[in-house]
């Protein structure tokens, strides 16, 4: 299939849920641009805060522009993703780079014309490492509270029209596709 219409599609999504594979698919599916995740593992890692603030910033503009490059693309992890690094970690920001930082994630959400939000619990959670070298933690509460706060982070920033909730259902990439 080949997307005739301009479109740019984003897939948000906890840890583990999928986003990826699904983005790719997607993406090889409509014969559209894909656009990588991209979050530095610096962005965890740098032990100063003036550093993660800036490497905060500075990856939500890059994302924007990589974005703003293509009439058709899939996006793996969008706006709202990036500000729940924000949300989630307050130590990590002084206040008015925070600030400046979520109005950027409101930007780059703006740029989407859909967002597909994939559901927790559908693919089973692993305790580990993840690709930026962070451990990730199958704790219940953290999930259930990231995971309210993903969804009203895609209330904020997007229209109701905008954002495609995906069914536990779908638990396959071709089920997710259709």
């Amino acid at each position: 299939r080949r997307s005739s219409l301009a479109v740019k599609i984003g897939i948000s999504g906890l840890n583990s849920t999928g986003k990826t594979t699904l983005a790719k698919a997607v993406a090889l599916d409509m014969s559209m641009e894909f656009v990588e995740e991209g979050i530095p593992a610096a962005i965890y890692h740098e032990t100063t805060v003036p550093e993660r603030a800036r490497l905060i910033l500075e990856y939500a503009k890059e994302k924007k522009e990589k974005i703003q490059k293509y009439s058709n693309c899939v996006v793996d992890r969008t706006g709202i993703d990036i500000a729940m690094l924000i949300l989630t970690r307050p130590k990590i920001l002084p206040l008015e780079i925070s600030q400046l930082a979520f109005e950027e994630c409101k930007a780059l959400a703006q740029e989407l014309d859909l967002l597909v939000m994939l559901p927790e619990g559908v693919i089973p959670r692993k305790e580990g490492y993840n690709e930026a070298g962070l451990w990730r933690v199958a704790n219940p509460l953290a999930i259930t509270r990231n995971t309210i706060l993903l969804n009203g982070l895609a209330s904020e920033m997007h229209q109701p029209h905008q954002v495609l909730r995906m069914p536990k259902s779908a638990n396959t990439v071709e089920s997710r596709i259709e």
